[in-house]
């Protein structure tokens, strides 16, 4: 059962369920019955088997009990989960109903499982939280990093990293409407109580152990992971799960297990400044969801609504790549799928934990009601997950991979690529053919040519390609900065009237910072195009590089001069 298909990550759950369950029965519910025919009308012009529809209101006890009591389980996508979880998880338990869900919210899982745990354990429920990209792929990959270091090794890690990237996604605005729910109610001292950072969802800590918080604020190298690295928005979610799938098995890697996550940047000078940026565009990001003025402008020309988010073309463009490592014992994981990661990766690992409640393919030592997918599932989700289209491998040194990049775990050298974009394969990694002359946009950029066995060559221009669009996106963010930071300088001055000196910040910013960075980029892209003479995508790409540039250079001298006007004609 699907309760929310008429919802934007509901609907490709419901697609999704379609195109993977063949004969099973299944049925989506929800409160308009035309919403709801209109998907299984979607469903059944792809010669797909049509679902039931069942009706159910929120508001409604015995509506949601008939609902949840007509299956064996429901998955669940209606958010944010504070305001619209509980009535679910009471009818669930009533009737005797797993349920898995994809929320974020962890204050919200602890509650629930603070108020429900009793009567869902008497009653034989499954409550499992975090069942998409929050926070399955951290969980997962932590769990079978351990496997193999116990099993390899005969003893678990201590200290464990995950580094997310590269990675493309959109976002929707149920996420966005979770998130500034979360940042409401932070006033509540009960809400307040549930965000304690890695301990948040466990119920007990030793009490010689403090757990480590494993948060980044700016740009760190990870001397784990031999690279760059950024804060990573979702590490406090997904740390706390891990910790708690770790209470859960009986805290088998010991009381002093460390883990942490992070957005890679890469090595070298690049990679730094690569890290940099997603630093940046990280806090630019916080801030525009916590300062209201802000939050009112992004809300009115850049955020979704609630039942918006990235379009088909949007979400077969993403992808995700995750290393999840570890130094002593020396084991990593990969995990990887090439589509958009917040939903339509999401809606696939929703719909495998699902399938293992269904089977009841799960782990009976662990008691709880409410679980983590890691404890609860663990490697029983790899063959599911593969099935429906991720890479998972765990490497060793032996294997002969140690010099793959963290940046792009993609330990299959065989593996092809025949349904990405050619700007997907060519711009991203500037590829080239073989020296045999076989076309390798078909081919990861790790995999040997099926022809001759030869590896990727890489082009002369692509360094240049490569340092200059770190430089312009860096540029990029800049640029941003400096106009948010003019317009509030602006604002002040007209406030106080007494500070000049402030309304030069902006300017200075622009002339030593911004527009040195926008000259440099200029001058690499047009030194890669120049060495790029036949490659189609990477001159197109570059050409969009030199464009960018020089919108970055002349975008704050705009500001600053409709700034001015707008201050000489309030005199």
């Amino acid at each position: 059962m699907i309760w929310g298909a008429t919802g934007y990550t509901g609907r490709l759950v419901a697609l999704a369920a379609a195109g993977h369950l063949g004969n099973h029965p299944w049925a989506i519910a929800g409160r308009s019955r035309d919403r709801l025919g209109s998907i299984r009308s979607e469903i059944v012009a792809q010669g797909r088997k049509a679902p039931e529809i069942l009706i159910a209101d929120l508001d409604d006890a015995t509506s949601m009990q008939a609902m949840t009591g007509s299956t064996s389980v429901v998955l669940t996508t209606v958010g944010p989960y504070d305001h619209f979880g509980e009535p679910l998880v009471e009818a669930c338990i009533a009737t005797r109903t797993h349920v898995c869900d994809i929320t974020g919210e962890v204050p919200w899982v602890r509650r629930m499982r603070d108020r429900y745990e009793s009567a869902a354990r008497e009653s034989g429920v499954r409550i499992v939280s975090m069942c998409g990209y929050d926070s399955v792929p951290s969980d997962l990959g932590v769990r079978l990093l351990q496997n193999a270091a116990i099993d390899r090794y005969d003893h678990a890690s201590r200290e464990i990293e995950m580094a997310v990237g590269p990675i493309r996604g959109g976002v929707s605005g149920g996420t966005i409407a979770s998130a500034l729910n979360m940042i409401a109610k932070a006033k509540d001292p009960e809400f307040r109580r549930g965000l304690r950072g890695p301990a948040a969802l466990c119920d007990a800590t030793p009490p010689e152990c403090e757990i480590p918080t494993g948060e980044q604020w700016g740009v760190r190298r990870s001397p784990l992971l031999g690279i760059w690295t950024a804060p990573f928005l979702m590490a406090s979610v997904n740390v706390a799960v891990v910790h708690r799938t770790h209470e859960l098995l009986g805290r088998p890697w010991g009381d002093d297990f460390r883990y942490r996550e992070c957005a890679a940047g890469g090595s070298g000078l690049l990679g730094t400044l690569r890290a940099l940026r997603l630093t940046l565009f990280t806090f630019g990001l916080v801030s525009v969801l916590l300062v209201p003025p802000l939050r009112w402008i992004a809300h009115r020309w850049i955020i979704p609504s609630p039942g918006q988010g990235p379009d088909d073309s949007q979400l077969d463009a993403g992808f995700m790549r995750h290393r999840t490592a570890s130094i002593d014992p020396p084991v990593s994981v990969d995990i990887s799928v090439d589509m958009d990661p917040g939903y339509a990766a999401t809606a696939l690992m929703l719909l495998a934990c699902g399938q293992s409640l269904v089977e009841e393919d799960v782990d009976p030592a662990i008691p709880d009601a409410f679980c983590t997918p890691g404890a609860l599932f663990g490697s029983r989700l790899v063959p599911r997950l593969e099935a429906l289209g991720f890479e998972i491998h765990v490497q060793e040194p032996e294997t002969g991979l140690e010099h793959v990049p963290p940046t792009t775990p993609i330990p299959n050298r065989d593996v092809t690529r025949t349904n990405a974009s050619d700007a997907k394969l060519q711009v991203a990694e500037a590829t080239i053919p073989c020296a045999c002359g076989y076309d390798r946009r078909s081919l990861h950029h790790l995999a040997a040519c099926p022809e001759c066995g030869g590896r990727e060559r890489k082009p002369a221009h692509h360094v240049l390609f490569r340092w200059a669009r770190s430089i312009v996106r860096t540029a990029m963010l800049l640029t941003v900065v400096d106009c948010l930071l003019a317009m509030s300088a602006a604002g002040y001055y007209t406030t106080n009237n007494n500070d000049a000196v402030l309304i030069l910040v902006p300017v200075q910013m622009w002339l030593f910072i911004v527009l040195p960075a926008s000259v440099l980029g200029f001058v690499l892209s047009g030194a890669a195009m120049v060495k790029a003479d036949g490659y189609k995508d990477t001159d197109q790409a570059t050409l969009r590089l030199l464009i960018t540039s020089i919108v970055t250079a002349i975008v704050p001298p705009i500001v600053f001069f409709i700034l001015v006007v707008i201050r000489l004609s309030t005199i």
